[in-house]
């Protein structure tokens, strides 16, 4: 993929302008192919960018560096260790999930960290590749409060209190902004979902 992002960001730049008939007000990329493209769009459309880097590729594979000529062929790490960088520096800010993700603990290098300076042989050498300590890094642990998400099976600690709301937004029969569609038969279960917008 990585002969084509450019390509890739102007032909969605495009798209995306059409779409929503304006420039975005925030763009957001994850992994390295899609934060290289974030960084392109945005700086291309002049929009604010955040990067999500999920797995950094250079911790889970310490010697990638070292061993590029070996390895780069199939594993493109020039390229993603690249888009990293560009993404990291480039961006306006960054979401990780904890402290460790970006500087490590004291047994292990972070993901962020392992950005800081390296050298991938026979290419270039980065001196100084990502402050850690740059605010632009923003933690957002993951998890649930377990006050509001919790087994179904612990019925006491279910809010009543919003049934009738509840009710009166699924099978009211009045039909407005908020209100598309009227659920006739209440034998059939509720399903709710979450998920990524999509077409």
């Amino acid at each position: 993929v990585w002969p084509y992002m450019e390509r890739f960001t102007e032909d969605v730049a495009h798209d995306i302008v059409t779409e929503l008939q304006a420039k975005p007000d925030l763009v957001i990329g994850n992994y390295s192919e899609g934060n290289l493209v974030a960084s392109l769009l945005a700086h291309k459309l002049g929009v604010t960018q955040c990067t999500i880097a999920h797995a950094l590729e250079k911790t889970k594979y310490p010697d990638s560096d070292i061993y590029l000529k070996k390895f780069d062929e199939k594993y493109h790490f020039s390229c993603q260790f690249t888009a990293d960088l560009i993404a990291m520096n480039h961006t306006d800010f960054i979401i990780t999930s904890t402290f460790q993700e970006i500087a490590g603990s004291k047994n292990t290098v972070g993901q962020y960290e392992s950005h800081m300076a390296f050298t991938m042989p026979g290419l270039y050498r980065v001196v100084h590749g990502i402050d850690v300590f740059d605010p632009k890094f923003n933690i957002v642990s993951p998890g649930a409060d377990m006050n509001i998400y919790f087994p179904h099976t612990e019925k006491d600690k279910r809010l009543t209190k919003f049934h009738p709301e509840i009710e009166d937004l699924l099978f009211s029969d009045v039909e407005n902004k908020e209100h598309i569609g009227v659920l006739k038969d209440r034998t059939k279960p509720i399903i709710f979902s979450m998920a990524r917008l999509d077409r």
